[in-house]
């Protein structure tokens, strides 16, 4: 410290060492379901709490799922007064992709930054539910031309997975056939499996090329 005054000679206090930590901050997750169905959206918050009067953190939001410290999943705004971090900020984002179907143990985890200490939010117990599709064999063998073959599709339930499951052909179909699968959905729950019938029709052999039969 300088004193100066138009009557007294100027002084200099000794230095005085300060030492300026890092803010701290709570972190507390909220809003993810016990059971959630593995690809779909769900929107769990991540709300990060500090009582700082500097600059806003840089949110940077990952999880925990088992101990294992998953990529970062992005950012969010934040809400607080203006000049102010005495706030909290929300990220919201999905993360029915993040996780592998079963039983997960999650934590929401901010790094921190140059201003701001890091925290973990509590543990959140979630199973992930997916479903299997299997054939009853490797390939459908089609003799001839005009003729039909099928398989024996099962759809399995994994993890407690509950709901219908919509059955198609997308792709792959050979060409000049037709590929159907019945029914077009099945209803699962529990530990049950259900079967549908995946049927390749041909078309006969007319002339040089394949025609495909026109409806009557």
């Amino acid at each position: 410290v300088l004193f100066r005054s138009n009557n007294y000679s100027e002084s200099v206090s000794p230095k005085v060492p300060v030492s300026i930590t890092p803010a701290p901050t709570t972190t507390t997750f909220t809003g993810l379901p016990a059971t959630i169905i593995y690809n779909n959206f769900t929107l769990p918050t991540v709300r990060i709490d500090t009582t700082s009067h500097g600059a806003e953190p840089a949110i940077a939001i990952q999880y925990l799922d088992n101990g294992t410290l998953l990529p970062s999943v992005g950012g969010s705004g934040w809400t607080g007064s203006s000049g102010s971090a005495s706030g909290y900020a929300y990220f919201q984002g999905s993360i029915g992709a993040v996780f592998p179907p079963g039983p997960s143990t999650i934590a929401a985890v901010f790094s921190g930054d140059s201003n701001y200490s890091g925290s973990t939010s509590a543990t959140v117990n979630v199973t992930v539910t997916d479903f299997s599709l299997s054939s009853n064999a490797n390939g459908v063998n089609i003799p001839a031309p005009g003729q039909t073959g099928t398989a024996v599709l099962t759809i399995a339930p994994l993890y407690g997975f509950t709901g219908t499951v919509k059955l198609a052909v997308n792709d792959g179909c050979p060409v000049y056939a037709t590929c159907t699968v019945t029914p077009t959905s099945v209803t699962l729950s529990g530990s049950t499996p259900a079967t549908a019938t995946l049927s390749i029709v041909t078309y006969a052999n007319s002339g040089p090329r394949f025609q495909k039969p026109q409806p009557r």
